[in-house]
């Protein structure tokens, strides 16, 4: 267990971290994808990812939306890590 996650135990607590909580984001035009409720967790669980593996920093994005991409029926998706630009050396860099 790393320094950070250390750190982060002990001003935060263990909370549990509701994955339906992430943010979903169109990276084509920017906007905020909204879907029915256990969509997330379901692609959580098809990932293979654990739920407990995910936090505040994460969020999902989309290759498309139904706005900027109507003639499109399905979205590809992508976990991102985003790490404050305190925590990194340069600026904020996101990892999937």
């Amino acid at each position: 267990m790393d320094i950070r996650r250390v750190a982060r135990i002990l001003v935060v607590g263990r909370r549990r971290f509701d994955p339906e909580l992430l943010y979903v984001e169109c990276l084509q035009c920017g906007r905020p994808v909204l879907w029915r409720p256990t969509r997330t967790r379901s692609l959580i669980e098809a990932s293979g990812l654990l739920p407990e593996e995910l936090d505040h920093s994460c969020l999902i994005g989309t290759d498309g939306c139904p706005v900027c991409s109507p003639e499109l029926g399905s979205f590809k998706t992508i976990l991102v890590r985003v790490e404050s630009y305190a925590d990194s050396e340069g600026p904020a860099a996101g990892t999937a």
